[in-house]
C-alpha cells in the first residue's frame, strides 16, 4: 500500500463535525487517542472484474482518508487482503467476478470481516440474503447503480470500519446501530440496542481505547470527513 501522509483533524473542522455532547475528560481522550488515529488512512478495496466499474468507484471515494486498492479477481483480492500492512476498513465486491468466480467466496474466506458492500447485477439479487447471511453490511444492484446511497454507506461502513480497526467484532449489530445519523446521544445507543448504558460501556471497553462517549464521537467525525471532504 502507498505510504499515507498524516491528515490533520484540526483543519478539517472535527470539532464542528461532531454533533455529540462531550464532558472534558471524554474530549481530551478524544484528542489524545483521536490524533493517533487520524495519521493513519482508512484502506478500501474495490473488487471488480470490470475496469471501467473500479475505475467508476474509486472516483466516487474523493476524501484524503481514503487509501484505494483495486483488484480484478477473486484471487487477486486475497492476494492484496494478505500481504497488506495495515488492517482494511472496508471492502466492495462484486458477486459476479467473471471467469466463474464469485464474490461471495471472499466473505466466505474472511467470515470474521464485516464490513463488506456487495455489488450485485440483474438476475444475482437472488444471493443477498446469502451475502447477509455470510456477513456483507449491504448489498446493492448494480443494474443500474445508484451512487448516492452507495457513497453514503461505503463512508459509515468504512467508518465502523476504521474505529473497530477491521477487526472481528462480537457485537458488530450495536456498532452498526451508529448508521442511523439521529443517534447523538450514548443513552440514544443504548436504548436502541436494548442495553443498559453499563453494558454499552462494558462492551466499549472490550475494544479499546473506545468508550461509548469516544466511540460515538470518533464515529461520527470520520463518517463525516469522508462524506464531505
Amino acid at each position: 500500500m502507498e505510504t499515507s501522509s498524516i491528515f490533520d483533524p484540526f483543519n478539517a473542522g472535527l470539532y464542528f463535525l461532531t454533533p455529540v455532547p462531550l464532558c472534558l475528560k471524554t474530549m481530551a481522550t478524544f484528542l489524545q487517542n483521536g490524533l493517533t488515529f487520524f495519521e493513519k488512512k482508512i484502506n478500501l478495496l474495490i473488487v471488480d472484474d470490470d475496469a471501467i466499474v473500479r475505475d467508476s468507484l474509486s472516483g466516487i471515494f474523493v476524501s484524503p482518508l481514503f487509501n484505494i486498492s483495486t483488484t480484478s479477481s477473486w484471487a487477486q483480492a486475497c492476494d492484496t487482503i494478505e500481504k497488506s500492512q495495515g488492517p482494511w476498513h472496508c471492502w466492495i465486491v462484486d458477486i459476479d467476478l467473471g471467469k466463474g468466480q464469485c464474490g461471495l467466496d471472499l466473505l466466505s474466506r474472511y467470515p470474521e470481516f464485516k464490513y463488506t458492500i456487495v455489488l450485485s447485477g440483474l438476475g444475482r439479487m437472488s444471493l443477498a440474503a446469502e451475502a447477509i447471511r455470510l456477513g456483507a453490511a449491504m448489498v446493492f444492484d448494480k443494474d443500474p447503480l445508484s451512487i448516492e446511497p452507495l457513497h453514503d454507506k461505503v463512508c459509515k461502513t468504512a467508518a465502523l470500519g476504521f474505529l473497530l480497526n477491521g477487526k472481528r467484532c462480537a457485537h458488530i449489530e450495536l456498532f452498526q446501530i451508529l448508521f442511523d445519523e439521529t443517534i447523538t446521544t450514548i443513552e440514544e445507543w443504548a436504548r436502541r440496542g436494548c442495553i443498559e448504558l453499563r453494558k454499552l460501556h462494558r462492551i466499549c471497553e472490550l475494544y479499546p481505547p473506545l468508550t461509548p462517549n469516544y466511540a460515538l464521537a470518533l464515529y461520527r467525525a470520520v463518517y463525516c470527513l469522508l462524506r464531505n471532504p
